[in-house]
């Protein structure tokens, strides 16, 4: 497939089937390298891991949509793995085919190495408008799609692999993701919708929010039992939600690999507030469930894709037209030339990159060792694939941790340590990324960057679990000893006096007791009261605050991601 030109699908691997827009297609797209025209597929399903009949299906499309022009290099690239079922709606909102999508897929699969997913990649530099089960996106990188399984239901994930994206751009509740980041949303069910039926799909498919076939309310959040987007939500879905998706050609509903019908299916909640994937987390929360990305042939895809951790390096060649070149002591003009560099039979290793008013700058390390930074103009070979790729490993995200509160509010400081400057307060319902840290009397400091924007120092001990915050990916700045400026000594205080008794006077002792039988017309204390004259009052913990709900699944582990005990709804008849 990777030979392809213009708008072509290709049948990828063992097992694909496809649908198409009328019955002109012959048997061309039966067996592996088979290809097509993009505007005559309307639907594609591609087969998930089987090893006993040597099948992992995968499709791949060259797509134009929104692109003035697509080249051999450049096209939009979407690639089928595995289990992954693909519907092309295009319509008068988006004219181009591939533009407009529906999709499901199996959820996770068996085996890592051979996952359920879409991969969508866009021209470098050039920004791609889609839209995904009714999610407008706007995709300036590579991103993957699937589904993930929570108790409470299935959900759409959106994966940034490089670059950025932006989901629903420029409205109210756009969000952005960066490289490393995922986001996703709980997914209408896999059945068919009250009110649907083959008849009346299509027509729903085109029909504006008005005309929904019964106004069925968004579930929220709260009636799932979770807490977080969607508590106050009653937006009727979209039209399309639960209709049916039909073969063009014959009429006849689409029904998955078990005989059940597939239906389009779009988010029931906000997409939650991005969150970095990490080494360890499950299924696709964690780095791992996206290793096979980073294997794709490049001959596919219009750059390569660089995985954390892989070297990368790029061997710049200077304009020999210059017969010298300056190489600054920092990224910029207005820092000190250390030395101006002949050009001429010189290569530069880069080292770094910095962008400074938009301009890139490269550090880089001479033959005779010097390392100096230079602007790019002075290099021939930048845009390389070779270069490219060492630019965008070097704007991805390096390791990191986060931060989470455990009290209510923590105080930042303008250095480390109790007896410097407080600046600004850190609160529970936020997460950090600290920058680097420092120790003080033995005991770990962050500096971290608040909301407001003040970059302070907290102490770790007011964080959950700091073990990934300690390692070699968060500096460290320096170890301090801190001379406490004053110490406090908390005064006891003592219990209250009984009624119509007077506290005792300083260094005076409470009275003991006689032993002796109440006075004549005094009354014992009554079974089960307290006796204030004797005992202090109990003591009273205040209760600890709800901990933040930092999206809106809450916090996701084994017991509701992945292996909990959501089930696909009932399979329905046909109506």
């Amino acid at each position: 497939c990777g030979t392809l030109d213009g708008t072509l699908g290709c049948y990828g691997y063992n097992r694909m089937e496809a649908t198409f827009q009328d019955a002109s297609v012959g048997d061309e797209f039966e067996e592996p390298g088979g290809t097509i025209d993009i505007p005559l597929i309307h639907t594609a399903q591609t087969a998930a891991l089987d090893l006993e009949e040597d099948e992992w299906g995968i499709g791949y499309f060259r797509a134009r949509a929104n692109l003035e022009t697509i080249t051999p290099e450049e096209a939009v690239r979407i690639i089928m793995l595995g289990d992954v079922f693909l519907e092309s709606a295009f319509d008068d909102t988006a004219p181009e085919p591939m533009q407009k999508l529906f999709f499901e897929t199996g959820g996770p699969s068996d085996c890592q190495d051979a996952p359920n997913m879409v991969v969508i990649q866009g021209p470098d530099n050039k920004p791609v408008t889609l839209e995904v089960n009714e999610v407008p996106i706007r995709i300036g990188s590579t991103i993957a799609l699937g589904l993930g399984n929570f108790s409470s239901g299935q959900a759409m994930f959106i994966t940034v692999i490089a670059g950025e994206v932006r989901l629903y751009p420029d409205s109210p509740q756009e969000v952005v993701l960066l490289a490393g980041q995922t986001s996703f949303a709980r997914l209408s069910p896999n059945t068919p919708r009250p009110g649907v039926t083959p008849e009346n799909s299509d027509a729903l498919l085109l029909a504006t929010p008005e005309v929904t076939p019964e106004a069925t309310p968004e579930p929220t959040a709260e009636a799932e039992g979770d807490s977080g987007a969607g508590k106050s939500a009653t937006t009727p879905l979209p039209p399309s939600a639960g209709t049916f998706v039909l073969n063009k050609v014959t009429g006849e509903p689409l029904t998955r690999p078990d005989g059940t019908f597939i239906v389009r299916r779009v988010p029931l909640t906000s997409f939650s507030e991005p969150r970095f994937l990490e080494e360890n987390a499950p299924g696709f929360l964690g780095t791992a469930y996206y290793s096979t990305v980073y294997n794709l042939p490049d001959v596919l895809l219009n750059y390569p894709l660089i995985a954390d951790g892989e070297v990368v390096t790029c061997t710049l060649q200077p304009d020999t037209s210059n017969r010298t070149l300056p190489g600054h002591v920092g990224a910029g003009y207005n820092r000190t030339v250390l030395a101006q560099i002949e050009t001429a039979d010189v290569t530069f290793e880069a080292t770094n990159i910095e962008f400074v008013e938009d301009e890139l700058w490269f550090e880089v390390t001479t033959e005779s060792g010097t390392v100096v930074w230079v602007d790019q103009k002075y290099f021939t070979n930048v845009s390389d694939a070779e270069c490219q790729a060492f630019i965008e490993n070097m704007q991805a995200p390096r390791e990191t941790c986060f931060l989470e509160a455990r009290v209510a509010q923590v105080s930042g400081h303008q250095e480390p340590g109790f007896n410097n400057v407080v600046l600004t307060l850190l609160f529970a319902d936020e997460v950090y990324i600290p920058e680097a840290r420092a120790y003080v009397n033995g005991k770990p400091w962050f500096e971290i960057e608040a909301a407001s924007g003040a970059i302070v120092w907290a102490d770790g001990r007011f964080f959950e679990d700091l073990t990934a915050c300690e390692t070699d990916a968060i500096p460290v700045k320096g170890e301090f000893t801190e001379v406490p400026t004053f110490i406090r000594t908390p005064v006891p205080t003592p219990p209250p006096a009984a009624a119509g008794q007077q506290p005792p006077a300083s260094g005076e002792q409470p009275p003991a007791s006689s032993g002796q039988p109440p006075a004549s017309g005094e009354q014992p204390p009554a079974t089960g009261s307290t006796d204030t004259t004797s005992s202090a009052p109990a003591a009273v913990t205040a209760e600890a605050p709800p901990a933040p709900t930092l999206d809106p699944w809450g916090v996701v582990g084994d017991d509701d991601y992945e292996y909990g005990v959501y089930q696909p709804d009932a399979t329905v008849s046909p109506p």
